[in-house]
């Protein structure tokens, strides 16, 4: 049973999402919709099919506010605020609309602020440019003394999406060795855990979680898309592979961290302890099974990643 939620600044409910059509955003925004709460959303493609869709839904569209005046007023009446940054932007832009959106919600009196960070920002020295300035927005929030909740995941499962065929061909590529272990988490699991997180303040103030679903060693991960997808996947070590257009020092950095150190979260004490909150996560077998395009639903539409 879902908790009463709380009610909002000035008696208002509401939770004013950024990037609400994006990955994230999008999940964010259909699970709080689906809990009955009032969403902002605040979008740089209001005319999307997935911002359309949303609006049909009840999803209040914003335009991404420009100055510091316009992102209070997204925010004024609001009992939360869901943060997100986009990737691909520099680290001190990243960081300095983070400082913006955090002191326009201040200025609001937003009553709880969750912000997407990511499971490598738990701590500083890294090396990785990415997880950094997270860390450094995450102790920005702290010493604003904003209540928030820091939400990190680890890899998204959507992200294999981007090698489909590949893996469909039967190869599942990657730059490490096959013992090494991945964790991984479904997109759509952040937007529950953040509902719950506004429905349950005092299950996040102050506090991170780091979300993982499932914890799999990259030989393991071939072998459930294989039973998955009915055909043989195999993995096979690349150590030139990577994914998008990144800075390659970066892009060393980081997989250098990813040997060194990787994620640890307990996936097996966080299942647990979101069971409570009414939150199954999502394993890789079953994100593939639910998410997985299949050739009826893509028929036409040529071929995905790469």
């Amino acid at each position: 049973m879902t908790p009463p939620r709380p009610r909002g600044t000035g008696g208002a409910e509401g939770v004013v999402v950024f990037g609400a059509t994006g990955r994230q955003g999008s999940a964010v925004s259909q699970a709080l919709l689906g809990r009955g709460w009032r969403v902002r959303g605040l979008t740089r493609d209001a005319g999307s099919d997935e911002a359309q869709a949303l609006a049909r839904r009840g999803l209040e569209l914003l335009p991404a506010p420009a100055d510091a005046a316009s992102l209070e007023a997204a925010m004024r009446g609001a009992h939360g605020v869901f943060l997100m940054q986009p990737s691909g932007i520099a680290p001190e832009q990243e960081l300095r609309a983070l400082r913006a959106a955090a002191d326009a919600a201040a200025s609001a009196r937003v009553a709880h602020l969750v912000y997407s960070s990511s499971a490598g920002a738990a701590r500083a020295g890294s090396g990785v440019a990415n997880y950094e300035v997270k860390w450094r927005a995450g102790r920005y929030l702290a010493e604003a003394g904003l209540a928030h909740t820091l939400l990190r995941p680890v890899t998204f499962m959507e992200n294999y999406l981007l090698r489909r065929e590949r893996i469909e061909a039967g190869v599942l590529e990657g730059p490490f060795e096959p013992g090494m272990r991945q964790q991984l988490v479904a997109v759509r699991d952040i937007g529950a855990v953040v509902a719950e997180l506004f429905a349950r303040p005092e299950e996040g103030r102050g506090r991170a979680i780091d979300l993982a679903g499932d914890d799999l060693a990259l030989a393991d991960v071939a072998d459930v898309f294989t039973r998955a997808l009915g055909r043989p996947v195999r993995y096979a070590r690349r150590r030139d592979d990577t994914i998008g257009d990144r800075d390659p020092g970066q892009m060393r950095a980081l997989l250098s961290w990813r040997e060194r150190e990787g994620h640890r979260v307990d996936v097996a004490a966080l299942r647990a302890r979101l069971e409570g909150w009414g939150v199954a996560l999502t394993t890789l077998d079953e994100w593939i099974r639910i998410s997985w395009p299949r050739p009826e639903r893509t028929r036409g539409e040529g071929d995905a990643g790469g």
